[in-house]
């Protein structure tokens, strides 16, 4: 019996977590004029493919980056997005939250679709890792003056990638010679 009532306990605990975020979904959709459905939907597609320990915790996610991503993406683009930057958090061993803040400036500065930006991830991931492993920092901090300098954001990751293959041991070193051009 005891048993029982803990496992009700925490479905009643899960469930008003859920009710929560879904509340905060809302709120978000109506602040970005996104539709809530869609939201729901995405926070949906994004929990299938990984992000977060429940549909709350993914729920909370896309609320937070409908706000900073919800002008590229609609919000189911956005859940599958982050679905898929999840998995590369994994390759790199960062957390989901980590990689989407890191990618949002590159998204933004080069206007990338929502392909785009994961094709653009996956190649940091699979093959731009360092010692260092701070491809997604350079590319974040970094991708301003790599269209200022004329590159596109593939040709920014390329290049970078090119300099891990090369043996250099930090991404960072690779973009701060774009200041040099």
């Amino acid at each position: 019996v005891e048993l029982l009532t803990n496992a009700m306990g925490d479905l009643v605990g899960q469930g008003l977590a859920l009710n929560t975020s879904f509340k905060n979904l809302e709120t978000q959709a109506k602040l970005t004029n996104s539709n809530f459905e869609d939201l729901k939907v995405g926070a949906e597609n994004a929990f299938k493919l990984g992000v977060g320990e429940n549909l709350a915790e993914a729920t909370d996610i896309i609320a937070k980056f409908s706000t900073k991503l919800g002008t590229v993406f609609t919000g189911k683009e956005l859940g599958e997005f982050i679905g898929k930057a999840s998995a590369v958090g994994k390759i790199l061993d960062v957390d989901v939250t980590e990689v989407l803040t890191k990618a949002e400036p590159v998204i933004k500065q080069f206007g990338l679709t929502g392909k785009e930006s994961f094709d653009l991830l996956a190649l940091a991931a699979t093959k731009g890792s360092t010692a260092q492993n701070d491809i997604l920092d350079s590319l974040s901090e970094y991708s301003q003056l790599a269209k200022e300098a004329g590159l596109s954001a593939f040709q920014f990751g390329e290049l970078l990638t090119r300099g891990t293959d090369a043996g250099v041991f930090n991404t960072d070193k690779i973009a701060d010679s774009l200041k040099e051009t």
